[in-house]
């Protein structure tokens, strides 16, 4: 868990960044499909469990919006469970009486896996737990994940519990974000919740992120949440920090280097307190451009 953050995990929509593998830039759906496909054989073949952690990065309440305590979203990225299945139907295409049916897939396995997860974390860092399901219109799925938070909530006795509906806890976050420490939810909400504590910390270029394998059986990938923006490429307008921010996730997760990953983060922390890239610049920062802001970091790494 990393101090000072916004943390996340969840999982992607497998046709934007292909559920935790390198981004494929491509908007040949053909070509797109076929990446998709070939990810889902990968997963399947070698029975690769990952969840998705995202990461907002704040200083303090005098130099950033953004909050005030630690949150981490937990929620699968492989395993093909969720809303993001790829399971439904599309009836009578191009008739009148045209239908799709898009199917949330929710295995006990799946759930119990990613929940605990979760509760493991909770416990390792001494913090709450926060389920967000939406039971009271998804009657089978959600009811099916708030039974089994239940369950394995049981399990943990000394960690504290919470249930939110999706909306109460959107809500919850803009106007209280410090009531939730850890949080477990699903896909889709995952993604929709990812955006919106990275918007409240000041924008996707603080938002690090990881396809982190809890087993450690196979490598995790460390990434910004956002994706690539060519239209600014070149221009000095992008905020490296999220990138650099990946890079302290990295060293804390995979490789237990708990002091090297706090130094950047620290690093990172001043920097925001002198300077600003365009795309979160305020009046009284100094303005700089993407390299000056790299630069600005490694100058302050102690």
């Amino acid at each position: 868990m990393l101090r000072d953050t916004t943390t996340t995990v969840k999982g992607d929509d497998k046709k934007d960044s292909l559920s935790g593998l390198p981004d494929f830039v491509t908007e040949d759906r053909e070509v797109s499909d076929m990446l998709v496909e070939w990810q889902t054989e990968w997963v399947e073949k070698y029975d690769i469990d990952y969840y998705r952690v995202d990461t907002v990065k704040h200083a303090d309440d005098t130099t950033w919006k953004a909050f005030k305590n630690e949150l981490t979203k937990v929620n699968p990225e492989f395993k093909m469970i969720g809303e993001y299945a790829g399971s439904g139907s599309w009836l009578f295409k191009d008739k009148p009486n045209e239908v799709v049916i898009q199917d949330g897939v929710f295995s006990r396995v799946g759930c119990e896996r990613v929940i605990r997860y979760a509760f493991e974390l909770a416990k390792k860092e001494g913090k709450s737990v926060t389920s967000i399901s939406k039971a009271n219109a998804l009657n089978y799925s959600m009811v099916f994940w708030d039974q089994i938070f239940e369950e394995i909530g049981k399990e943990y006795p000394e960690v504290k519990t919470y249930s939110y509906l999706v909306d109460a806890a959107s809500m919850f976050m803009v106007k209280d974000p410090k009531r939730f420490e850890i949080v477990v939810t699903s896909n889709l909400f995952g993604d929709i919740l990812t955006d919106l504590g990275a918007a409240i910390a000041g924008g996707m270029g603080l938002a690090a992120g990881a396809n982190i394998n809890p087993e450690r059986k196979f490598p995790s990938m460390f990434e910004p949440i956002h994706g690539s923006a060519p239209d600014i490429a070149g221009q000095g307008k992008a905020n490296p920090l999220a990138t650099i921010l990946s890079a302290a996730m990295m060293l804390q997760y995979s490789f237990d280097e708990k002091d090297a990953a706090k130094a950047i983060e620290d690093a990172v922390d001043e920097a925001l307190r002198q300077a600003r890239t365009p795309d979160i610049y305020e009046d009284g920062f100094n303005k700089v451009t993407t390299s000056e802001m790299g630069d600005l970091v490694v100058s302050l790494l102690k």
